[in-house]
């Protein structure tokens, strides 16, 4: 028996975040099929002139990776040329590769994609290490085959919210290091909700000085964070106005918030980390250092403060606050513990 659709015509949904089609009504009833996740990396120009893209000088000459003014007919990208492509406006640049090297791989600040005006960025970041084989990949690649310093820099770079990771839930070391940092005009970020697991210095600087990011990533399911996983993470992000959520969180490795809100002038509510019952070295040190209108945290539930893993997490804060503090730890009035001016209440 054939589907009817009536008066009413197919267009595009989303369903948990995922892009789905609607094909036909009948009774009332809505069928659906899910879009196939795309298998490229695009840059959209959204100004009203052309404008140029290439890649930097960190992205390896090894590199195999292939561009597309379509997406249907393919060009391998020459490296040892660095050629510049024209995007006119309101089109998109496809990008896919099958073997990717990025030199020095977090470390080396400089972006490894540039485009010279306004633009937004989508399609499934895992394209670029290997299309042929990204929908069986769950972890990110690490270091040097990362996506470091991806976006370095980009000042033109407006929206990265149509970004997705495939089948992927956890994050590589060092993958997402310095991606973001200094994209001063970058307003969307991709869902991250689909990520459970963040790896040693995943997200290390991933955000620093992203002074135009308002909402921070949704970070509800991750249950794990690695050695320096999130430190600096949202340094100097000074137009955001809350924190992420890390309530399924119960233990904080060496250095994995450390410095993670520093600067940010406009939180003025703390991370809820009344879940946690472990604090490493440094974990937590300098986290809300220099956030002024921060006003209101809540501290670990730990049975014994750690003044090394807490270290300065107070340290240039508004001159009156609230810290929620589990029953019966003593605390001390310092930045390291519960500011002078600052009054405890307990959880």
């Amino acid at each position: 028996m054939g589907l009817s659709f009536g008066s009413k015509t197919p267009e595009s949904i989303y369903i948990n975040n995922k892009e789905v089609e609607q094909i036909a009504i009948n009774n009332d009833v809505v069928w659906v099929k899910q879009q196939q996740i795309p298998d490229y990396l695009y840059i959209e120009n959204i100004s009203n002139e052309s404008g140029n893209f290439n890649f930097g000088s960190y992205v390896n000459s090894s590199s195999i990776t292939e561009y597309s003014t379509d997406g249907v007919n393919w060009t391998s990208y020459n490296f040892n040329v660095r050629p510049y492509i024209s995007v006119s406006p309101n089109q998109k640049l496809y990008l896919r590769g099958t073997n990717w090297v990025n030199d020095g791989g977090a470390t080396n600040g400089g972006t490894r994609i540039h485009f010279d005006k306004n633009y937004n960025v989508g399609g499934n970041i895992m394209s670029l290490v290997n299309y042929n084989t990204m929908n069986d990949v769950t972890i990110t690649p690490a270091d040097n085959n990362g996506f470091g310093s991806l976006f370095y820099g980009e000042t033109n770079l407006i929206s990265a919210a149509n970004i997705n990771f495939g089948n992927v839930s956890s994050i590589g070391k060092s993958t997402f290091y310095n991606c973001f940092r200094g994209c001063s005009n970058l307003i969307s970020l991709p869902d991250f909700s689909v990520i459970s697991t963040i790896g040693q210095s995943s997200f290390e600087q991933c955000f620093l000085n992203c002074v135009s990011l308002q909402t921070p990533p949704d970070f509800s399911n991750v249950t794990s964070i690695g050695t320096s996983g999130l430190s600096t993470c949202f340094k100097n992000c000074t137009s955001m106005t809350q924190c992420v959520n890390l309530n399924k969180i119960t233990t904080i490795a060496g250095d994995a918030l450390r410095n993670c809100y520093e600067g940010c002038t406009s939180i003025t509510t703390g991370l809820d980390l009344s879940k946690v019952t472990k604090v490493s070295l440094y974990g937590c040190a300098s986290l809300y250092k220099g956030c002024t209108s921060l006003t209101s945290v809540t501290a670990p539930n730990i049975s014994t403060w750690y003044q090394n893993g807490m270290s300065s997490w107070l340290s240039g804060v508004s001159a009156s606050g609230t810290v929620y503090a589990p029953t019966g730890v003593t605390i001390p009035t310092s930045a390291s513990g519960i500011p002078s001016g600052w009054t405890r209440q307990d959880y």
